[in-house]
């Protein structure tokens, strides 16, 4: 029982952190989204401007984020990338061209208290990633839920050992038969619990 409660509520909170992570990764791609506007832009029609290549970041992160928050979401992909592979490594190096670009007439410097706020809200957006990458990352193994399953079985293997005499069938036929029912049902019910919280987003318990 105390395995049992600690695999779901372990489980279920990786899923909560997963949630809470996905929420405040989209609070600060709406923030970089409002802080993009403030960029200069070329007056210049021959190469794209600071916004249309930080918006074109921008977009090609939430394309990730909705990717990876998918059912069919592999997290060996995510094992080998990590969270270092990210748009946002993009968007730093078009901050920090602004940043050091001397004036000239075609592109105005950016406001500094602008620049700020993006990078705070890059390396926040960052740490998130890597937190949501994390917990999507561990998980219990295979073995864990063998043994689980091996207790559950042992359970029932002891229940039918101490109940296999002639007088108590005799006896309490009935209350055995509810008894075995209720265990085995309790045993299932904690089984596909967990099954369900493993997956975090498919199933009752998804995000």
């Amino acid at each position: 029982a105390t395995l049992s409660g600690t695999t779901i509520t372990t489980l279920r909170q990786r899923q909560l952190d997963i949630r809470t992570c996905l929420n405040k990764e989209s609070s600060e791609i709406r923030v970089l989204q409002a802080t993009v506007d403030c960029y200069p832009s070329s007056t210049t029609t021959e190469e794209l401007d600071f916004q249309d290549k930080c918006r074109a970041y921008l977009i090609q992160y939430t394309a990730r984020l909705i990717t990876e928050s998918q059912p069919e979401a592999v997290l060996s992909n995510l094992e080998f990338k990590g969270s270092m592979d990210s748009e946002m490594n993009g968007f730093i190096v078009q901050l920090n061209e602004m940043a050091t670009q001397p004036p000239s007439p075609a592109k105005s410097l950016p406001n500094p208290i602008i620049l700020s706020e993006s990078y705070g809200a890059i390396s926040r957006l960052n740490s998130y990633r890597s937190t949501r990458i994390s917990a999507l990352q561990s998980t219990f193994p295979a073995l864990h839920f063998w043994i689980v399953f091996a207790l559950g079985g042992s359970i029932c293997l002891v229940f039918l050992m101490e109940t296999d005499q002639k007088i108590l069938i005799f006896l309490n036929a009935v209350q055995l038969r509810l008894l075995w029912s209720i265990l085995i049902g309790t045993l299932t019910s904690l089984g596909t619990v967990c099954y369900d919280l493993s997956q975090p987003f498919r199933g009752s318990y998804q995000i």
